[in-house]
C-alpha cells in the first residue's frame, strides 16, 4: 500500500496499483462483467508489481449478477496478528473445507506456472523468429548467387575449377555470416543490458541466463544455410557438361 485505505472498499469504491496513474480521490470508469458500466472512486494505491495492472474491487463489481454460483471469492488472503488467531483461523478454514497455504507456498506455485507460461511464450516467439531469420538468410545468399554469375564464370574462364570456384563462394559466405553474428551480438548485448537495468530498479538483482546451447544451434544453422544456399549453386553451376555424340 503506498497511499489510502482498503478500509472503505466497497461497491462504490476501487483500489489500484500506481500503473494506473490514479491518485487517492479520483474517479475511474470501468466495466462490471455483465457489460455494465460503472464508476468508482479510488480509495488506495497499491505498489506496481510484475503481474500487470490489477484494480481491486469488491464482489458485487467483480462477479456477474446473472451467474449467482460465482458469487462466492475462489480465494482469501489473511493474516494472523497472533499464534492465537493463527490457529483459530487453521482450525476454521478446516471445519469449512478450505485449504491453507503459506505465502511461501502459494507464491512458489504462482512463479512456476508464470514461469511455464513465460516459457511457452518466449519459445513461440522464438521460433516464428528463427524461422522468418532462416528464409531472410537463404534468400539472401541466393539472391548474391545468382547475381554473381559473371563474376564466377569469369574465374571459371581463368582456370578455376569447380572445387576451388565452391570453396571460395563457401568461404565468403562463412566471413559474412561471422560478421553478421558479432553484430547481433553486440545489438543484442546492449538490449539485454538495457532490459538488465530495467528491472533491477524495479525488483532488485536480476541474473541474465543465456541458453548458451541453444544459441550455438542457431548459429550452426544460420552457418549451414549460408553455406548451402551458396555452394549448391556454384557447384550445379559449374558441373562438367557431357559431349554428345551423333552417329
Amino acid at each position: 500500500m503506498t497511499a489510502g485505505s482498503l478500509t472503505g472498499l466497497n461497491s462504490q469504491t476501487v483500489a489500484v496499483d500506481s500503473s494506473w496513474n490514479k491518485q487517492v480521490g479520483g474517479t475511474m470508469r470501468l466495466w462490471r462483467a455483465d457489460g455494465t458500466a460503472v464508476s468508482l472512486q479510488v480509495i488506495a494505491v497499491l505498489a506496481t508489481t510484475l503481474a500487470g495492472p490489477s484494480p481491486g474491487v469488491d464482489p458485487h463489481n467483480a462477479v456477474d449478477p446473472n451467474n449467482a454460483g460465482a458469487a462466492m471469492p475462489d480465494r482469501v488472503y489473511v493474516t494472523a496478528a497472533s499464534p492465537a488467531a493463527r490457529t483459530a483461523l487453521l482450525a476454521a478454514a478446516r471445519s469449512s473445507g478450505a485449504r491453507v497455504v503459506p505465502v511461501s507456498g502459494w507464491s512458489a506455485t504462482v512463479s512456476n506456472q508464470e514461469q511455464q507460461q513465460n516459457q511457452v511464450g518466449l519459445e513461440l516467439l522464438l521460433g516464428i523468429a528463427i524461422a522468418y531469420s532462416a528464409i531472410g538468410i537463404a534468400g539472401a545468399f541466393l539472391m548474391s548467387a545468382g547475381g554473381r554469375k559473371p563474376e564466377l564464370t569469369l574465374l571459371h574462364k581463368t582456370g578455376a575449377v569447380r572445387r576451388q570456384i565452391v570453396w571460395f563462394v563457401t568461404a565468403e559466405s562463412l566471413v559474412l555470416t561471422l560478421a553478421g553474428i558479432i553484430l547481433s551480438a553486440l545489438v543484442a548485448g546492449l538490449m539485454l543490458g538495457c532490459l538488465d537495468l530495467a528491472l533491477s530498479n524495479e525488483a532488485g538483482d536480476v541474473p541474465v541466463v543465456l541458453p548458451w546451447a541453444l544459441l550455438g544451434e542457431i548459429l550452426a544453422g544460420c552457418a549451414a544455410i549460408a553455406v548451402v544456399t551458396t555452394a549448391v549453386p556454384a557447384w550445379l553451376r559449374f558441373r562438367p557438361r557431357r559431349l554428345l555424340r551423333h552417329p
